[in-house]
C-alpha cells in the first residue's frame, strides 16, 4: 500500500476464498484474520486500491465451485469485483463468460482481468502491454470485459533461476523499458503469502525498486 501510494500505483488485492479441504486452500476467507484486513483496507478509502477475486485451482470447469467461492467474496468485501485473475492459465471460453456475468453485475457494468502472463520468465505473453478487449471466438462477439496483461510475476524471479540478482534486474528493466517504449500499460503479480519472516526484507526490496524504475 505505501509503495503503491508513494508511485501513485493502482493497486488491486485479488482475494481468494478457499475452505479446508479445498484445492490451494493458502487462507480462509471467514477467519477473522482475513476479515480484519480488509476492513483495515476499507477503512483507508484509498481511491488506488481495489478488492478483487482470485478463484481457486478448483473452480476450473466446475461452474459449482466457481458460483459458491463468488459468494464467499461477496460477503468478504461487500460487492462484487471489478478485478481479478485466474490461476496460471485455468481458464477458457467459458471461464471469461462466468467473469462477465460476474462483472456486469458491478456498477461500472464491467471489469478488468488479468491472466495473460508468464510463470517461469519475464515478458509479453499475449504479445502485447496495453489493455484490450476479450473476443468470444465461440458466439463471436467481443465480451464486456478487458484482459490487462502482466509483464512482471514474482514467480518468474523465483523459479527462473537467474545466476545473480543483477542478472535478474536487468531482465526486469529491459522489459520495463519496452513498455516504456510502446507507452504501454505496467503490471507487476506480487504474491503476498510467499513471504516469511526470513524473506520479507528480501522480497519488499525487490517490489520497491521494480517500481522506483517502472515510475522513472
Amino acid at each position: 500500500l505505501d509503495l503503491c501510494r508513494k508511485h501513485q500505483a493502482q493497486e488491486w488485492f485479488y482475494m481468494k476464498v478457499c475452505r479446508r479441504g479445498e484445492e490451494e486452500c493458502t487462507y480462509l476467507d471467514n477467519d477473522k484474520r482475513t476479515k480484519a484486513v480488509v476492513s483495515r483496507i476499507n477503512a483507508l478509502g484509498y481511491s488506488n486500491v481495489s478488492l478483487g477475486f482470485h478463484p481457486s485451482q478448483s473452480t476450473f470447469g466446475k461452474q459449482e465451485q466457481w458460483n459458491k467461492e463468488v459468494e464467499r467474496l461477496k460477503q468478504l468485501i461487500g460487492e462484487s469485483p471489478i478485478y481479478g485473475r485466474n490461476h496460471h492459465l485455468l481458464y477458457n471460453g467459458v471461464t471469461y463468460r462466468w467473469w462477465e456475468r460476474l462483472m456486469c453485475e458491478t456498477k461500472e457494468g464491467t471489469g478488468i482481468v488479468s491472466n495473460c502472463v508468464f510463470h517461469r520468465r519475464l515478458g509479453f505473453r499475449s504479445g502485447v502491454a496495453v489493455p484490450y478487449t476479450i473476443f468470444d471466438l465461440n458466439d463471436r462477439k467481443p465480451l464486456l470485459i478487458k484482459e490487462v496483461p502482466c509483464e512482471i510475476m514474482d514467480s518468474a524471479i523465483r523459479l527462473h533461476k537467474y545466476p545473480s540478482a543483477e542478472a535478474a534486474r536487468s531482465d526486469i528493466e529491459k522489459v520495463i523499458e519496452e513498455v516504456r517504449r510502446y507507452h504501454g500499460c505496467m503490471l507487476l503479480t506480487w504474491h503476498i503469502y510467499i513471504r516469511s519472516v526470513e524473506t520479507i526484507d528480501y522480497y519488499y526490496k525487490w517490489c520497491e525498486e521494480t517500481m522506483r524504475y517502472a515510475s522513472r
